[in-house]
């Protein structure tokens, strides 16, 4: 093709060699100050009246040269859209300056001249087109050659060819510069425009609930937003049902007319157009979304633009809430030691699980888990073990009505285990709690009550017995604790690759027996002798087996009364004097419900893991030794029933 175009020329005193030219041009030459051109301004739009691209102003420099390794534009290229095409600049070289003289030309070209160099017509379609925003890009062919033979050496096509080839050559950084402003992409930049359309979508209702199968219908809305200063712009709309990850089209339907799947609808500047859109409700729940794109159509052709003012509102979603029957296993994962177990539960909601109404159906459903390596599951219990260490997915079937469901969770199987914090807590040992006659025959409490680990002649009193301490795990690297004292799981086995151990479950005290003093035979209440001998009396657990308690009465010694044994007054210092007396609790039985965690290599052809195997379940009893308590005896009671 050939171009009229305008030219300026520089004469310049350094030596560049030529850079772009153009074919077969009329050249008008004008001078202007040297320090006037620069590299970045080699490509520049130029706006025409109404905010459209109009002409591409080119710096093109060349420099008179008879020897050495000089470049010069071939060819200059041009990308719009889908439309590609160039511009031979063989005859622009022609016009080279005398030897040592250096011209710097402006070439205009005009948006007729880009849609003739892509075979297009010169259109307002095309004019809008190549106005878009990175809708237009430049490039050019640039030659290395020997400027005394003519011999063309290297060829750049692309910006990223340009430092690799030149390096080569040996060329400098304004001649790389040079030549590296050959290449524009997104010469229109959106500020250049004018104001951007607004194209939006919408769907209502946002929201419904529906059966499967169910036929839906929703109110689609698309339209170009009022905004002074823009212009009418096309769209395409998309309507797409969205089940489970994956997006169907749907039909859409704009004032009665169903719209193709690609067709540009063009939308004035306010102009809105409303339809439905018909889709049919899952076994799932699922979305239906309705988008709108800013297209450019050309003959043949259908361009997506990037401009837009709101991306966010191009879009429009509405969701479908299926009353699907569900099945849900809880809990959704787990993790379990080698040999540790898991119940999972499995819950049939017949309208799904937003709507409630769960049945356990645990006991009815087929249970299988992924990998048979790592975990193994009660056909229909829901119970799995772990086998071995990593992670598997666990499966509950259920034959519903009319349907079959499953459930997943996932189990992960830990391999070697560390043991846990070694935690020792103290107790109380043996301690005493009396109230009077009179309250334990009335019901009424003493006022005031009787101190701790005191009691007075006909009291009640209740022995209560704790252990002096617990200790939760005992580990192969550790000392074991004084089982005579203390409450614990049994050493564990040595020899593991990690350090075996063992850990509580939990505990009891089985049984005691108390001792306590036995009345003197010949005790009187005015001649009250010390006692003679001992009693028994069998503890019993607590609740929670955390203690031992039993009662017995204060009737050996009324120490701490002002009374004058008339038979032996030597007694009466010691009658008259608080005593403290030593109760014992023998024969302690402890059970310990245990954890047993052991290490042990397991190989493969692709190596060795240390594993733990985990034993549950375990008991562990023995005898913990006597445990004395004091009790000072401080006083009688008044009356017959010793207040």
């Amino acid at each position: 093709m050939q171009l009229k175009k305008n030219f300026v020329s520089l004469l310049l005193a350094a030596v560049f060699v030529m850079a772009s030219a153009l074919p077969a041009l009329a050249l008008k030459v004008d001078d202007h100050p040297a320090d006037e051109y620069k590299y970045e301004d080699t490509i520049m739009p130029v706006r025409g009246d109404k905010g459209l691209l109009e002409a591409i102003t080119y710096n093109v420099t060349n420099t008179g040269a008879t020897s050495g390794i000089r470049y010069r534009t071939k060819e200059i290229t041009f990308q719009v859209g889908d439309f590609a095409g160039w511009i031979d600049a063989a005859d622009l070289r022609k016009a080279r300056p005398q030897p040592g003289q250096r011209t710097v030309s402006v070439i205009t070209i005009t948006v007729g001249d880009i849609a003739e160099a892509v075979k297009q017509p010169d259109s307002d379609e095309f004019r809008q087109l190549v106005s878009q925003p990175g809708m237009l890009n430049i490039g050019a062919v640039i030659e290395i050659y020997n400027a005394a033979t003519g011999e063309v050496l290297d060829t750049i096509s692309s910006p990223d060819q340009v430092i690799p080839v030149t390096s080569k050559y040996g060329f400098d950084r304004g001649s790389v510069e040079d030549m590296l402003n050959r290449y524009k992409g997104d010469v229109v930049k959106k500020e250049w425009n004018t104001p951007s359309p607004d194209l939006y979508a919408a769907i209502d209702p946002h929201s419904v609930e529906a059966n499967p199968g169910q036929e839906l219908t929703f109110n689609v809305t698309f339209g170009n937003a009022e905004i002074p200063g823009a212009i009418a712009r096309e769209g395409v709309v998309k309507a797409l049902h969205e089940v489970s990850g994956n997006e169907y089209p749907v039909e859409i339907k704009l004032d009665g007319k169903v719209v193709g799947p690609e067709e540009p609808i063009e939308f004035d500047v306010g102009q809105e157009r409303k339809g439905t859109v018909t889709v049919h409700a899952q076994n799932v729940g699922s979305k239906v979304i309705v988008k709108i794109y800013p297209v450019l159509a050309m003959p043949g052709n259908i361009f997506y633009l990037k401009d837009d003012a709101d991306w966010s509102n191009n879009r429009g979603e509405a969701e479908i809430k299926v009353k699907a029957p569900e099945l849900v296993v809880t809990p959704p994962s787990a993790t379990v030691d080698v040999g540790g177990t898991q119940q999972y539960r499995a819950t049939y909601y017949p309208k799904g699980k937003d709507n409630g109404n769960g049945q356990d159906v645990t006991a009815q459903c087929s249970w299988t888990v992924q990998d048979h390596s790592i975990a193994s599951i009660g056909g229909n219990t829901g119970l799995a073990t772990g086998t071995n260490p990593g992670t598997t997915q666990v499966t509950a079937t259920y034959n519903a009505p009319g349907v079959t469901l499953q459930g997943q969770a996932g189990l992960t199987v830990r391999g070697k285990q560390p043991p846990p914090p070694v935690n020792v807590t103290t107790g109380d040992g043996l301690h005493f709690q009396a109230v009077s006659q009179y309250n334990a025959l009335t019901g009424k409490p003493d006022d005031p009550p009787r101190e701790p680990d005191t009691a007075k002649w006909t009291d009640t009193v209740t022995a209560t017995l704790k252990p002096l301490k617990v200790q939760n795990v005992v580990t192969e690297d550790q000392s074991p604790p004084d089982y005579s004292t203390t409450v614990a799981p049994p050493p564990p086995p040595s020899g593991g690759c990690d350090p075996n151990f063992t850990e509580i479950e939990s505990w009891r005290l089985v049984r005691a027996k108390l001792t306590y003093p036995k009345q003197n035979p010949h005790y009187t209440f005015g001649h009250p002798l010390p006692p003679e001998g001992t009693e028994t009396a069998d503890m019993a657990p607590t609740e929670d087996g955390h203690a031992l308690t039993c009662q017995f009465k204060e009737m050996w010694a009324e120490n701490g009364t002002y009374l004058h044994d008339i038979l032996d007054p030597s007694m009466d210092e010691w009658i008259q004097t608080p005593q403290t007396y030593t109760l014992t609790a023998s024969d302690i039985a402890v059970e310990v419900r245990y954890t047993l965690v052991t290490h042990h290599l397991h190989c493969t052809k692709d190596g060795c893991d240390c594993v733990a195997d985990v034993e549950r379940g375990l008991v562990y009893t023995y005898t913990l030794s006597p445990i004395n308590g004091n009790l000072l005896v401080n006083g009688t009671g008044v009356a017959s029933v010793g207040m």
